[in-house]
């Protein structure tokens, strides 16, 4: 039996897309927020690895039903924001309950 354990770019978009959902998850439950709380996600552009954009791009709609977010947007800076790594790339971001 031989497996190919070549790692292609569709597959680790799809790894970027679940780090990022683990890391967000995270951070709702530091913040205390419920399991059917609404979020809006901010993504400081600055310095963003383009491989981490496209996943998050490609896996928008996905990512958005996981983590119960309303929207998921890329700003120029983020404010009060949260250090975060994905797959060794550093992102800063901010989540915030709806209304």
């Amino acid at each position: 039996v031989a497996l190919d354990i070549t790692i292609t770019d569709a597959l680790q978009k799809e790894g970027n897309a679940r780090e990022f959902i683990n890391r967000v998850q995270n951070i709702r439950k530091e913040s205390g927020f419920e399991l059917t709380d609404r979020i809006f996600v901010q993504i400081q552009q600055n310095d963003l690895p383009l491989n981490i954009q496209n996943a998050v791009n490609d896996f928008k709609n996905y990512i958005c039903g996981e983590i119960l977010a309303d929207s998921i947007d890329f700003l120029p800076v983020v404010t009060n924001g949260t250090d975060i790594e994905v797959n060794d790339a550093l992102l800063k971001i901010a989540v915030t309950k709806k209304g």
